[in-house]
């Protein structure tokens, strides 16, 4: 499979939930070497607190691991860093606090079954929570025939999904008595030509996609060159 990523500004370390506890121990303790390197410059000088920028390290291992799909080495570096913190938190008499994560950002992810991705933003501002919902579109596209004349009544199962950006090509879809319809559906907005003259698809813009359907047709192979408008 190939992705294309376009105008990536950012790009963001994703943390399973399962040890989001972790990491927010891990965020308290730097923050507190970071205030006790300020106070005293031979601290690093000493070694102290080394451990905790070696788990940050580590950390950051067994996220790159698990994203790889090797949980099992994941949660044995993850193990590690948990106990390693947990022994400087002790020698350096530092208690994190239980609601020490209430604090921070909270941003957690669940992908829907059309491809969409629901985002919630947790944000603790002078005691207030405040949550925001939003949906993501993802940048799959689907083409194919259907019974269905409009985007309300098309099932986007009976499709074909692909990921990423269109490819500009030719695409063939074969109607039918009971599929009349050729559909495509993208978050980039298409151009469509059949034997060198342009389509007009009907077109609809809903969910961050836009949604082109045919007239009815009938039965046969219908074969469209298609690209991305403007480009």
């Amino acid at each position: 499979m190939n992705v294309e990523i376009k105008q990536a500004n950012v790009a963001y370390l994703t943390i399973p939930g399962e040890y989001t506890d972790v990491y927010y121990k891990l965020l308290y303790l730097l923050a507190a070497i970071g205030k006790n390197i300020i106070s005293d410059c031979n601290y690093i000088c000493h070694n102290n607190g080394n451990n905790v920028f070696t788990c940050w390290n580590v950390f950051q291992s067994a996220i790159a691991a698990y994203n790889l799909g090797n949980t099992k080495e994941a949660n044995v570096l993850i193990e590690y860093v948990s106990g390693q913190l947990d022994i400087y938190a002790n020698n350096e008499n530092i208690k994190v606090p239980d609601n020490f994560k209430d604090d921070y950002p909270n941003v957690t992810y669940t992908l829907n079954d059309d491809g969409t991705i629901n985002v919630l933003v947790r944000v603790n501002i002078d005691g207030e929570i405040y949550e925001n919902d939003m949906i993501v579109p993802s940048y799959d596209w689907s083409y194919g025939a259907s019974d269905a004349a409009t985007p309300d009544t098309l099932l986007i199962e009976d499709l074909v999904k692909t990921s990423g950006h269109i490819v500009a090509g030719e695409y063939k879809v074969e109607t039918t008595k009971e599929k009349p319809y050729v559909w495509f559906v993208s978050r980039d907005e298409l151009y469509f030509e059949q034997g060198g003259f342009e389509v007009n698809f009907n077109h609809y813009y809903k969910h961050y996609k836009h949604w082109y359907v045919s007239d009815k047709l009938v039965a046969g192979e219908n074969i469209y060159n298609v690209s991305i408008k403007n480009k």
